[in-house]
């Protein structure tokens, strides 16, 4: 009897990939990041603005997904399928 592989839901990816980025594996999170995103955004600016961002902002509290929307058109990207996912994110040195 053949193994059944199960895809990982896009949630998952999400979760996995924020959660690298929660946890400091920052260039984990470049690696897995969209070639398009890897294409743009060398891995050492990558670093140096998610590590200038949290020292400014500190570690997440609070996340939560606000809002997700597929669509299949973003300016200046080839046609294709995408997911579109905002956070709602509270921080231990955000000024509320």
């Amino acid at each position: 009897m053949a193994s059944m592989v199960i895809q990982p839901t896009f949630k998952e990816i999400l979760d996995h990939w924020v959660l690298l980025i929660d946890t400091g594996e920052y260039r984990k999170g470049w690696a897995t990041a969209a070639k398009y995103f890897r294409d743009n955004v060398t891995e050492s600016d990558w670093i140096q603005a998610i590590t200038q961002a949290r020292q400014i902002l500190g570690e997440p509290t609070t996340r939560t997904v606000s809002s997700a929307t597929h669509t299949q058109t973003l300016a200046n990207m080839p046609t294709s399928e995408y997911l579109i996912v905002q956070y709602q994110s509270t921080f231990s040195m955000q000024i509320s």
